[in-house]
């Protein structure tokens, strides 16, 4: 048992904090949730969630001025899902995740 002693605010109460070490812990195991590969997914649709979000931004122009309405570019061209830089940046981003999941699934 570990002794605590409150702040002096609360007076002298003390209050006794089991310590649950050695024989108490052998044995035990830990179960993360989500799991890596959910992680991995999550962040991959936080990475598409952006992308999307960023699909249909007008151009400036198009509110400011009236005599640019006949342009054929409407939009901000923006990066799409599939381009392969966004493939890099998910497999950099899925090996971080994984390479920090060994201490955990120890």
């Amino acid at each position: 048992m570990l002794k605590v002693k409150t702040s002096p605010n609360h007076g002298n109460i003390q209050t006794f904090v089991p310590l649950f070490q050695g024989p108490h812990m052998e044995k035990t195991t830990c179960k993360f949730t989500p799991n890596f590969e959910r992680t991995v997914e999550m962040f991959f649709e936080a990475v598409h969630m952006m992308i999307n979000s960023t699909e249909k931004l007008e151009c400036i122009e198009h509110q400011l001025f009236q005599t640019v309405e006949e342009l054929d570019v409407t939009h901000i061209s923006t990066i799409k899902v599939d381009e392969y830089i966004i493939g890099v940046a998910k497999e950099r981003i899925k090996t971080v995740v994984m390479n920090n999941s060994h201490g955990p699934n120890r």
